[in-house]
């Protein structure tokens, strides 16, 4: 049996421990500015326990940047992203936008960013579709599962039915179904189709937490619906002539200001530009 613990030091990164018998993982470090919280928190939670895996679904700034405070708190807990990943973290101008992104999210709530880790940003094991990583009691196996990002990992633990799944598959912000298909519509429906085909007893959501039973099995259908409802408030604006910055302020204000806003778990400026850049990606794919 398994325990699943958010551990996120703010509410709009996420952070989750997944305890077994005798290993630990972390999905996921969140916010850079708020990491030492969160270090904090999976001390506490661990007991003296050590960490031995840090799971990256992706490379964004409230998924990843807590990583380096993270991983110099657990040494011994390898850093596990996809190669695309590895390479983002490479890139200065990825790295400034981590940085912007983070101090954006602290100042939302009067707090002061604090240093500047993004360049120690690192991963240890390169893991792509299909490959493993294993424990004494645990065995992970790895799905490419693009759409989101194409740097997009899922992770499946065989021995407790779970899947704890990126972004590409949306995510939940408590009765709300939110979709995230910011590289590519198609690939996030089948990162949709792939939790469908593995049925898992345990489903847990970034931003959300753990889904089990009947919600965990209802969540694919319940997901593939929204996706395309927002594909489809893109697109028909498109059909009909709409510039696509136009269509961007009417999606941020349909979506952000109507629904995101209210829910604290991300920015006007991290909206925007996921904004920014699904918008013509959308478009282009529906256009091919």
């Amino acid at each position: 049996m398994f325990e699943a613990i958010n551990v996120s030091g703010h509410r709009g990164g996420t952070s989750v421990l997944i305890t077994t018998a005798k290993s630990a993982f972390l999905c996921d470090t969140g916010l850079s500015f708020s990491a030492p919280d969160t270090a904090k928190n999976i001390k506490a939670a661990l007991g003296g326990r050590g960490l031995d895996y840090i799971l990256l679904t992706h490379s964004h700034f409230d998924h990843a940047g807590g990583t380096p405070i993270i991983s110099e708190a657990f040494p011994e807990a390898k850093i596990v992203a996809s190669e695309h990943a590895a390479h983002v973290f490479t890139r200065s101008g990825a790295r400034e936008m981590i940085r912007s992104l983070d101090i954006a999210s602290a100042k939302l709530d009067g707090i002061e960013a604090g240093e500047d880790t993004t360049s120690r940003l690192r991963v240890d094991i390169v893991a792509g579709d299909g490959d493993t990583l294993s424990t004494q009691d645990e065995t992970i196996r790895v799905y490419f599962t693009p759409g989101h990002t194409n740097c997009s990992l899922s992770y499946y633990f065989e021995a407790e039915s779970l899947f704890a799944v990126s972004e590409s598959s949306g995510f939940m912000l408590g009765d709300i179904i939110w979709p995230s298909f910011m590289s590519s519509c198609r690939d996030s429906l089948a990162s949709i189709d792939l939790i469908e085909r593995l049925a898992p007893d345990y489903l847990l959501l970034p931003h959300s937490g753990l889904l089990s039973g009947d919600d965990a099995k209802a969540y694919p259908a319940r997901i593939r619906e929204e996706t395309l409802q927002k594909s489809e408030f893109i697109l028909s604006r498109h059909r009909s002539g709409m510039p696509e910055n136009d269509i961007v302020e009417a999606f941020v204000k349909e979506y952000f200001d109507g629904i995101i806003r209210a829910t604290g778990v991300q920015t006007e400026e991290s909206f925007v530009a996921n904004a920014e850049a699904l918008v013509p990606r959308l478009i282009a794919e529906s256009d091919n």
